[in-house]
């Protein structure tokens, strides 16, 4: 019998019993019900082992970071909420697919085209949300690095387009409209790759930039900070890449249908962006054991912060760039030609919303909030809540 080319998902309601009949007229395989369920069944499984290292994640930031600005705090509880809904929903599609639908192939298929199973007709915008929330939050934190708001507003724009096009590729899912769905899929994939490009290179030419500019004691600090960039960053980037190089190919399974193989990246790649976010903020204590061994003696306060001390040198004093959640990675560090002086400074205090100005003698602190400031004969400075 001839069969049908009908492309991925494209199943009219007209065609629908025609298709039933051809479905019943092929022998059920191993291979073809491993092509066409399969996906659905692998991409299920690495979602929910993502969400395991993700709640370890999450555990450890809660009970290392208790001191942390309460809007970061807030920040990643939405993020925890976020990403155990989605596992939820992954959960509950491939219930409904596996036993609601136990020996019906095609109708556990199709069940992605009905509007009424949002659970799972809408794993692609879910995914997308968690996506954009994320990058959402590596924009802010470039802007915080490079004070340009304009290369932040790129960043999400493109975060922004990703999103949309999450949305029409379902609406097309939805109404099967999906003959030219490929293009739109690509469009969808190639934005959140190139905000993934974006982030990560602008991030690095700011801190390597910053690097030219900061005491010999700090470099190993920015040099982490780089290797953190591209470390968090390789996991969703290369998925995003794997998944826009596959949805190009249509691989047939001995059937009318062909394999949605593509959600074996769709589906997990939302939980790899939430893994690169909770990975850069608990990196921050690592970060601080691996400075001691460039100039700095950290020790661990109420498990969240450390302190800078014997940076003691010509002309030494310390401007940063400051975020609004006490967020320890995002920092520049600039040499400002003053006197010979001996900082103390509290590594969660750096990052907050106020600028601290080296001025002859003394340190003035300019911003919203004033901190305790302490002189003695030796002309020792010490920043302290």
């Amino acid at each position: 019998m001839p069969q049908l080319a009908i492309p991925l998902v494209v199943v009219t309601n007209p065609l629908l019993p025609s298709l039933r009949e051809d479905m019943a007229t092929i022998e059920t395989t191993y291979r073809s019900v491993s092509l066409i369920l399969g996906p659905f069944l692998a991409a299920a499984t690495i979602d929910l082992f993502l969400q395991g290292i993700l709640t370890m994640q999450f555990a450890t930031y809660f009970s290392w970071y208790r001191d942390d600005k309460w809007q970061l705090r807030l920040i990643v509880l939405i993020l925890t909420i976020i990403t155990w809904l989605k596992s939820f929903q992954v959960f509950a599609m491939i219930w409904v697919k596996f036993v609601g639908h136990f020996g019906d192939l095609l109708g556990a298929f199709v069940l992605s085209q009905n509007s009424k199973a949002w659970w799972d007709v809408g794993n692609t915008v879910m995914g997308a949300l968690i996506e954009f929330y994320v990058q959402s939050y590596f924009a802010w934190r470039l802007y915080v690095i490079s004070k340009r708001w304009w290369l932040a507003a790129l960043v999400e724009f493109v975060c922004f387009f990703s999103l949309a096009m999450s949305a029409i590729v379902t609406h097309m899912v939805v109404t099967k409209n999906t003959d030219h769905i490929a293009p739109w899929i690509s469009a969808r994939v190639g934005a959140i790759f190139t905000s993934d490009v974006l982030v990560t290179s602008l991030t690095t030419y700011f801190l390597l930039r910053s690097r030219k500019d900061v005491l010999p004691e700090t470099t190993g600090l920015i040099n982490a900070l780089l290797r953190l960039t591209f470390q968090t960053a390789a996991p969703s980037a290369l998925c995003a890449f794997l998944y826009l190089i596959i949805s190009q190919f249509k691989i047939p399974t001995g059937t009318p249908l062909y394999s949605p193989i593509i959600v074996v990246f769709n589906m997990p790649m939302s939980k790899l962006y939430a893994m690169s976010m909770m990975w850069t903020l608990n990196a921050r204590k690592t970060i601080r054991a691996q400075s001691t061994h460039h100039g700095f003696s950290g020790s661990e306060i109420s498990g969240a912060r450390s302190r800078i001390n014997g940076m003691t040198g010509r002309g030494m004093a310390l401007t940063q760039s400051h975020s609004q959640t006490g967020d320890m990675e995002l920092g520049r560090i600039q040499v400002l030609t003053q006197r010979e002086t001996t900082q103390h400074v509290d590594m969660v205090d750096i990052f907050d919303p106020t600028i601290h100005e080296a001025e002859d003698t003394k340190l003035r602190v300019v911003g919203t909030r004033r901190d305790k400031l302490s002189t003695d004969d030796s002309t020792d400075y010490s920043i302290s809540k």
